[in-house]
C-alpha cells in the first residue's frame, strides 16, 4: 500500500465510469438515487459531472475540485 494511498478519503473515479454514470441518467434515465448507489458516488460530484456532460468523454475529464 503505497503513502499516497492512505491520505486519501475517497477512491478516484475513472473518466469511463463518470461517462457510464452520465449516460445512465440521460439515456436511460435511471434514478439519481439508484446511479449514486450503483457507482458508489455521493450525490453532489454526480450533479457535477451531469452538469459538464455533453455527450462526450473530453468535457467530463476536466478536473472536479
Amino acid at each position: 500500500m503505497s503513502i499516497l494511498a492512505l491520505e486519501r478519503n475517497y477512491i478516484p473515479i475513472d473518466i469511463e465510469t463518470r461517462l457510464h454514470a452520465c449516460l445512465r441518467r440521460t439515456v436511460s434515465e435511471w434514478l439519481i438515487r439508484k446511479i449514486t448507489s450503483f457507482y458508489h458516488i455521493k450525490r453532489s460530484s454526480f450533479y457535477r459531472w451531469l452538469k459538464r456532460f455533453d455527450g462526450t468523454k473530453q468535457i467530463i475529464s476536466g478536473s472536479f475540485t
